[in-house]
């Protein structure tokens, strides 16, 4: 997200860099590049968001009484103990 996120700033940055300077339309000028820059953060966080919502609801069950979680990469017992062994085996 981070590298995204810079590229974006950037790209805004650039963008606004190279508009020229009209005398009576600073203000629109400043505005156009702003709403540039908003809308390539928000693209961005929005992609990074719905990566975050799909990865938290992947968990499966490799044996009866053990639950593992993609998004910790980790397998837990039914009783809420760690699996190590099970969590060694499918993500280590």
């Amino acid at each position: 997200m981070r590298k995204q996120l810079t590229a974006a700033v950037l790209a805004a940055a650039i963008a606004a860099g190279l508009a020229p300077p009209a005398a009576g339309n600073s203000d629109v000028a400043a505005a156009v590049a702003a709403g540039v820059a908003g809308a390539a953060i928000g693209a961005a966080l929005s992609k990074n968001q719905h990566k975050a919502k799909r990865a938290r609801k992947a968990h499966f069950q490799p044996a009866p009484g053990i639950t593992c979680y993609d998004y910790q990469a980790a397998c837990y017992h039914d009783d809420g103990g760690f699996a190590s062994k099970w969590t060694r085996r499918i993500y280590g």
